[in-house]
């Protein structure tokens, strides 16, 4: 399951209208680099179209990313610099958001934070657990009951800001 799902199913409505007026869609065309090697990130990413593809510090192909994912969140986790580099797969369309001003926003609104950081805590465990490939079925289950309700009404914010930033009307 995408990320944003369950990062979108922590944030509040309001949050997502504050994402949506205070990020831009930016456009990649294939080849093109979001990320580079050993240096900071001053913007996440949400992939709204398209691929990208992340790799390593040794140039190998780690994954290849889609709609829904997001990039550069586990630098509010890890201030240290990226060791991956990311590039546009193909021609593609991401929300991006400033660091800067999502810091802003967490030092001005203080029920904001609770729910930004969860949401991070969340996707940063996601890639661990994926990564790691070790969790134990008790605690997944755990955080997926915990965590699903919120599924469906993530989905119809994600489509929201889709819909928005792509300029598509329903």
């Amino acid at each position: 399951m995408k990320k944003i799902l369950y990062v979108f199913g922590q944030l509040s409505d309001n949050d997502i209208e504050w994402l949506i007026n205070n990020g831009k869609k930016e456009h990649y065309k294939a080849g093109d680099v979001l990320i580079k090697k050993d240096k900071h990130i001053d913007k996440i990413f949400i992939i709204l179209y398209g691929s990208l593809l992340v790799f390593n510090e040794t140039g190998k192909k780690i994954t290849e990313l889609s709609v829904g994912d997001i990039v550069g969140e586990m630098s509010f986790v890890d201030k240290k610099n990226i060791s991956n580099i990311v590039k546009a797969k193909r021609d593609s369309k991401v929300f991006a958001i400033d660091k800067a001003r999502l810091e802003d926003r967490i030092n001005s609104d203080p029920s904001f934070i609770s729910r930004f950081i969860n949401a991070i805590g969340i996707s940063v465990g996601l890639q661990d657990s994926k990564d790691n490939a070790v969790e134990c079925q008790e605690e997944q289950d755990e955080l997926n009951d915990s965590i699903l309700d919120n599924i469906s009404l993530a989905g119809d914010r994600f489509q929201r800001m889709l819909n928005r930033m792509l300029g598509i009307t329903t």
